[in-house]
Order: C-alpha cells, then structure tokens, then sequence
C-alpha cells in the first residue's frame, strides 16, 4: 500500500486533483507473521540425501541430475 500511496502523493503534487490526494486517509494493512509452513530440518535432510542419491545414479546420456538438482535447493 505504501507504493500505491506515494503513487497518489506524486500524482496529486504533479497536477493538482479536485478530490485532492486520493490515498491520505488510507493507511497500511497490519498483518501478524506467518507461521512456518516449510520443510522440517527431517525432510531437507531427507531431500539432500535423495540428490545427492541422483547425482551419483544419473549417468545415461539424457539425464542431468545436477539440473535436477539445483531446482530443488
């Protein structure tokens, strides 16, 4: 919301609004933190474990396990 304000503010001081600055009375949204949704340390563990599993298995042609790789860190 700060963005959209100061959007208004540089619009209203550039050519004077009749309604004057459109967004003075709005103010920010106060939200709390989230709370952690993510992996345990168990799983990333787990996930370190299974790649590097793939990094040593994926020897055909075709395969690119440190591709594979990087997307999931």
């Amino acid at each position: 919301m700060a963005t959209i304000r100061h959007a208004g503010r540089w619009l209203h001081q550039q050519r004077q609004l009749l309604g004057g600055d459109p967004l003075a009375q709005v103010k920010d949204l106060q939200t709390d933190a989230p709370d952690w949704n993510g992996l345990t340390s168990r799983q990333l563990r787990r996930m370190k474990s299974a790649c590097e599993q793939r990094i040593k298995s994926g020897t055909r042609k075709n395969q690119n396990p440190l591709i594979e790789t990087a997307l999931l860190y």
